[in-house]
């Protein structure tokens, strides 16, 4: 697991551990919520839906994969404090499958 500033972290799960489960041992590891969790993988790099619920084979991630996080919560407010962007124009940079959902990251950031 490669870390936003940089770092790197060994998790070793199967290929039949469920995407929440992941989730789950980044957050004990990291200490990054799952809804905060934007995870990359593959080349070129793209994005785990944030709805996925199965194995990480069906979501795509094999063995050896090689998977980025991002703590959404960090990029979206270092990006708003800029002042680069609108919180409107934040929002419409959402990835697919992030935008809506109760535990979806478009929904944690309508509610701050």
């Amino acid at each position: 697991l490669r870390l936003p500033l940089g770092g790197r972290v060994e998790i070793a799960v199967g290929v039949q551990t469920s995407v929440g489960e992941l989730r789950a041992l980044i957050q004990e590891r990291i200490g990054v919520l799952p809804k905060h969790q934007r995870l990359r993988f593959g080349f070129p790099p793209r994005v785990l839906d944030a709805t996925a619920v199965g194995p990480l084979l069906d979501a795509g991630i094999g063995d050896g994969e090689v998977v980025y996080l991002e703590d959404v919560r960090d990029l979206f407010l270092g990006n708003l404090e800029s002042g680069s962007f609108t919180m409107a124009e934040l929002l419409d940079k959402v990835p697919p499958g992030e935008e809506e959902g109760a535990d979806s990251i478009g929904n944690l950031f309508l509610c701050v």
